[in-house]
C-alpha cells in the first residue's frame, strides 16, 4: 500500500485529510485524518492518474482485441471491456503497476466463491445471475483468446470503474475506489470532473476517525452482491422503503398452451416480474397475468377479443416485417394490464399468486444466523432473508385481497 500511496503523491494526487486503514466493518476503507465540512475537497486525482477507456483502447494489444470483439459480436460493455483488457495484460512493471497491486483480491465476489458458498444461493435469481456471468466471462475469454487473468480484471472493472463528467467518461480512479459504500442518502462525498482532475467533495460534515464513504448507487442487494461482494442489512431508501426486489415467474400451465399460448409470450415459458412489496404495482402485473391463466374459456375469449389481441396489435407495424422484440413487449404489456373480469376469476388469480409467492419463498433457504459465520455466508443470508421477506409479504397481501374479493370488494 505504501508504494501505491507514494505513486499517487508523486503523480500529484491530493488526499491529505484521508487515510487508508482497516475500518470498523473489518475490511479496508478510508477514514478522515481531519475534520471536514460540506464542500471541502477530500480527494483530487489528476488526469494522468486516471485510467480512462480512451487511454486503455489506444494500447495496441487492447485495440486489436477490441477489434476482434466487435468482429465476433462480443459486447464492449460501454468501455468496461477495454479497461479489463488493459488491466489483464501488459508489463507488470509499467506505470500502472502500483495501482494493479493495490487492487486486491476478488474472492469476496460470488463469481469466485467456492462451490459450497455458491450453493447457498440455490433457487434464487442471483444464482442464475452468477451462472450467467460465469458463462459470459468464459465466452468472452474464449472468443478473444484470453487467460484466467481476464476474469479477475473484469471483476475489478465492474466493481470499481467510475462514470463522471456528466456520464461522458468512464475510468478507473485510484484511491477513489478504496472508499466503501454507504446507503445513497448517507454517503459522505459526491464526485465530478473539475478542471483537469477527478474530485471528491464532502456533502456532509465529519470528524477525525470517521469512515468516509461513497455511494455505489442506489441498488438492490442482488446487484451489490453480484458486482461488489456484499449485501446491506438496511438497504432502504430515504423513505424507509426496501431497495431489494424478488422475482415471481408466472408461467402458463402446459395444459393451456395449445389454446392460449398465442396470447402469452412468444417463445418464453414464463413472465418474470420483479416485486418489491405486497402492495407494489408489480404485484398487480403478476395478478393480471394470472387472470388470463384462471379465466374460463368464455372469459378468455372475452379478454382476447377486448384486451389481449388489441394490445398485441399495437406492437406490430402494417408493413409485414416481423419484429419479435416489439411483439414480445406488446404481449407483456397486454398480460400485465389484463383487467378484472369476474369475482370468481379474481379469487382464483389471487389464490394462484399467493401460492406462487409462498412456494417461491419456501424454496429459498437462508442459512441461520451464526456469530462466527463467514463473510460470504453472512452476505448470502442477508440477501436471501430479504428475498423471502418480500415474497412472504406478497403472499400475505394476496390473502388479504382475497378476503376483500369474497366480500364483493376489489382493489384496483
Amino acid at each position: 500500500m505504501k508504494r501505491f500511496l507514494d505513486w499517487l503523491k508523486a503523480g500529484g494526487a491530493e488526499f491529505s485529510r484521508l487515510r487508508v486503514t482497516t475500518t470498523a466493518r473489518g475490511g479496508r476503507g478510508v477514514v478522515a485524518t481531519a475534520a471536514f465540512a460540506p464542500g471541502d475537497v477530500l480527494l483530487r486525482v489528476p488526469e494522468p492518474l486516471l485510467l480512462t477507456v480512451d487511454q486503455a483502447a489506444r494500447r495496441p494489444d487492447v485495440a486489436d482485441a477490441l477489434q476482434r470483439a466487435r468482429s465476433s459480436g462480443v459486447s464492449t460493455n460501454d468501455g468496461n471491456l477495454a479497461l479489463a483488457l488493459y488491466l489483464a495484460g501488459g508489463d507488470a512493471d509499467c506505470f500502472w503497476s502500483p495501482y494493479r497491486r493495490a487492487l486486491g483480491g476478488v474472492d469476496h465476489l460470488p463469481l469466485f466463491w467456492p462451490a459450497a458458498d455458491v450453493a447457498l444461493l440455490a433457487g434464487s435469481p442471483l444464482a442464475e445471475d452468477v451462472a450467467a456471468r460465469k458463462d459470459d466471462v468464459t465466452a468472452t475469454a474464449s472468443a478473444l483468446g484470453l487467460d484466467d487473468g481476464f476474469a479477475v480484471a473484469e471483476a475489478h472493472v465492474l466493481s470499481r470503474a467510475f462514470e463522471f463528467d456528466r456520464g461522458k467518461r468512464r475510468a478507473m480512479v485510484p484511491f477513489a475506489d478504496l472508499l466503501n459504500t454507504n446507503r445513497h442518502q448517507d454517503r459522505h462525498v459526491d464526485f465530478e470532473y473539475e478542471g483537469d482532475a477527478f474530485v471528491m467533495r464532502a456533502i456532509r460534515s465529519g470528524v477525525v476517525g470517521d469512515e468516509v464513504t461513497d455511494s455505489y448507487g442506489p441498488k438492490s442487494n442482488a446487484r451489490y452482491l453480484l458486482n461488489y461482494g456484499f449485501a446491506l442489512e438496511d438497504n432502504n431508501d430515504e423513505a424507509g422503503r426496501s431497495r431489494d426486489d424478488a422475482c415471481l415467474d408466472v408461467a402458463l400451465p402446459e395444459h393451456l398452451r395449445a389454446a392460449r399460448g398465442h396470447a402469452w409470450l412468444p417463445g418464453c415459458p414464463a413472465l418474470r416480474i420483479r416485486v418489491v412489496s405486497g402492495d407494489d404495482a408489480a404485484v398487480e402485473h403478476a395478478l393480471a397475468a394470472f387472470r388470463v391463466i384462471a379465466a374460463s374459456d368464455d372469459e378468455f375469449s372475452q379478454l382476447e377479443r377486448e384486451h389481449l389481441a388489441p394490445a398485441r396489435r399495437r406492437g406490430v407495424f402494417g408493413d409485414g416485417i416481423e419484429r419479435p422484440e416489439m411483439a414480445a413487449r406488446a404481449a407483456v404489456v397486454g398480460l400485465a394490464s389484463t383487467p378484472f373480469v369476474s369475482r370468481r376469476n379474481e379469487l382464483a388469480a389471487l389464490t394462484a399468486l399467493q401460492e406462487l409467492a409462498a412456494e417461491t419463498a419456501a424454496a429459498l433457504a437462508p442459512p441461520p444466523f451464526d456469530e462466527d459465520e463467514s463473510a460470504n455466508r453472512r452476505h448470502a443470508r442477508i440477501y436471501l432473508e430479504a428475498q423471502r421477506s418480500i415474497l412472504e409479504g406478497v403472499a400475505e397481501a394476496c390473502a388479504v385481497k382475497a378476503i376483500l374479493a369474497r366480500q364483493g370488494r376489489r382493489l384496483v
